[in-house]
């Protein structure tokens, strides 16, 4: 089967619905559909779980028709190009499209530092270092900020970003069940608040 990514109602428009939803400036279209949503519930909490290659093509083949993720599913829409764990999820992330942010893959070789990266973990592909380098140079090479840290400098509402391994200016978590008591935790604060969690099985 042939996928073609639509630009117009992918991962990067939902990024976008969430950044209107919490008065952030977005760079591509909306989502209408979620934008109702948000505007005629106006929830306190918006929390996006994020299953990596969890997507609606593998959910036809692997469920049946009266499963729960069936029965329940919205909409379908697709992922961007290239659909590899870092630019999809630096997508949903930011709300820029992988051209943008410049995640295209795991390991990418930077040739201003001469090192090959491993993104997400900031580490040297062949020692598993962090990289001091890359690190002091990310935000100039990439542009990965994400709804969470713009949530977080306005100081109006709460963010939280989490995932299964350390990755900057996120919330770790150990397994499953410390994965919902963070959740539970940050829903339980006063005023609206974004989670954004990721799991990577």
């Amino acid at each position: 089967m042939k996928v073609k990514n639509n630009y117009n109602e992918c991962i990067t428009n939902l990024a976008c619905s969430i950044r209107k939803y919490f008065g952030l400036e977005y760079k591509h279209n909306t989502l209408s559909y979620i934008d109702k949503i948000l505007e005629e519930n106006k929830p306190r909490n918006v929390l996006l779980f994020l299953f990596d290659g969890m997507g609606s093509n593998i959910l036809d083949r692997a469920l049946d028709k009266d499963s729960f993720f069936i029965k329940n599913r919205f909409k379908k829409i697709t992922t961007v190009f290239p659909a590899t764990t870092t630019a999809a999820t630096t997508s949903i992330i930011t709300g820029l499209n992988p051209i943008e942010h410049g995640y295209l893959g795991w390991n990418t070789y930077i040739n201003k530092i001469d090192q090959t990266i491993t993104l997400y973990l900031s580490e040297k592909k062949e020692t598993n270092e962090k990289s001091e380098e890359f690190i002091n140079k990310s935000h100039d090479l990439f542009n990965n900020h994400s709804i969470v840290d713009d949530i977080k400098e306005k100081n109006v509402d709460s963010a939280l970003s989490l995932f299964p391994f350390s990755v900057s200016g996120s919330v770790e978590y150990d397994s499953l069940d410390d994965f919902k008591a963070k959740i539970k935790e940050e829903l339980n604060k006063p005023g609206r608040s974004y989670i954004y969690a990721y799991n990577d099985e």
